[in-house]
């Protein structure tokens, strides 16, 4: 019985990612159902044990340090980068880079990466003053892989479970608050601001995205 419910539980994961995956965009009420959906899950998945990894609890509390944070947030074809930081403008900066490493293939990995996810968030959104600069996918030419747009949705699904006001920000838009050269293109700019030495020994496509997403919110919030 334990199993059928829990293959159950998997469908129903992937039956509601893949109606994001349709309707790429979801309003407040959208996540509402989405949560509603997924809470039965993530209360089954802390009750049968299988605590968060002792690495993720480590970061939820080193990103709990600081009472007012945004976690820039870039989904990718295998990883969901994380980019903490705080202040705003030239005060600006990045104080750690995580990238949570994800498949997309079976209810487990989905509920896995939420589980995760929620690990690192849900500390800060008991404090509410921090918020998450979601990267969205793309479309057209460059558009994103199925596997960001599904890691996008339960990036979303965590937030609404953890207390945390979610900001998307389009790719479209970081030229402008990078301050690109005619050509340049946005990824190239972050390095130079963010990384010009080196320091982030993780830094990657992904790591430009998220810190990018986090400075144009910081910009917006009080």
């Amino acid at each position: 019985m334990r199993d059928h419910f829990s293959d159950q539980r998997k469908d129903g994961v992937l039956h509601v990612v893949l109606h994001i995956v349709a309707h790429r965009v979801l309003d407040r009420r959208g996540v509402q159902v989405l949560l509603d959906a997924l809470v039965p899950i993530h209360t089954h998945e802390r009750g049968d044990g299988r605590l968060p990894r002792r690495r993720d609890l480590a970061l939820a509390l080193h990103f709990c340090q600081d009472r007012r944070m945004i976690f820039g947030v870039s989904p990718t074809k295998d990883a969901v980068v994380i980019a903490q930081t705080t202040g705003s403008g030239e005060t600006f900066v990045i104080k750690s880079i995580t990238s949570i490493q994800f498949q997309a293939r079976s209810g487990d990995d989905l509920t896995g990466l939420l589980r995760r996810l929620v690990a690192l968030f849900e500390p800060a959104g008991k404090r509410r003053r921090s918020t998450i600069a979601l990267l969205g996918s793309s479309s057209g030419r460059f558009k994103s892989s199925i596997e960001a747009i599904k890691a996008e949705a339960i990036t979303e699904v965590a937030a609404a479970e953890s207390g945390l006001l979610v900001v998307r920000v389009t790719a479209a838009s970081l030229k402008r608050i990078l301050g690109c050269a005619p050509g340049q293109k946005w990824q190239a700019r972050a390095g130079e601001r963010f990384n010009p030495t080196g320091r982030h020994k993780d830094w990657s496509k992904g790591a430009a995205g998220a810190a990018a997403a986090a400075l144009e919110v910081a910009g917006k919030t009080p």
